[in-house]
């Protein structure tokens, strides 16, 4: 019972994936496209677009995250201190009173100095990121 109920389940959905694919693809047959196509067929078809955000090219997710971590870390010492934090936070517009408790709560270990982790950990609000090593960069 619970097998074919599966099975049929799984049938509904091929089925209406394709007849959307069909719809989309204006019919069955294989031709050449432009990126924008999908979009004007979803817009032809009366369907509403939701842009997304940017991300960096590529979806680099790591490489732009190690890459503004050695952009904080001016002293190229493979951490983050307090004082070089400020600096980029005030720069942003964030008072130096806030800096310092942005700090305590990013600086998981309180050892002073935001380790890769513990900067990926606090930029990402304590979300696990699957796609990034703790590792951290490499020091060049």
């Amino acid at each position: 019972g619970a097998r074919m109920a599966i099975d049929e389940n799984l049938h509904r959905r091929s089925w209406r994936m394709a007849c959307t694919a069909y719809l989309l693809n204006g019919g069955a047959e294989a031709v050449p496209r432009q990126p924008e196509d999908l979009a004007k067929a979803v817009v032809r078809l009366g369907g509403t677009l939701i842009p997304l955000a940017n991300s960096s090219a590529g979806g680099d997710v790591k490489g732009d995250v190690i890459k503004q971590f050695r952009q904080w870390d001016t002293s190229n010492d493979g951490r983050i201190s307090k004082e070089e934090m400020t600096k980029v936070l005030v720069a942003l517009g964030i008072s130096a009173k806030d800096c310092d408790t942005i700090f305590k709560a990013a600086d998981s270990n309180n050892d002073g100095f935001l380790s890769y982790t513990e900067f990926v950990y606090w930029l990402y609000g304590g979300q696990s990121i699957p796609t990034l090593s703790q590792t951290g960069p490499s020091r060049k």
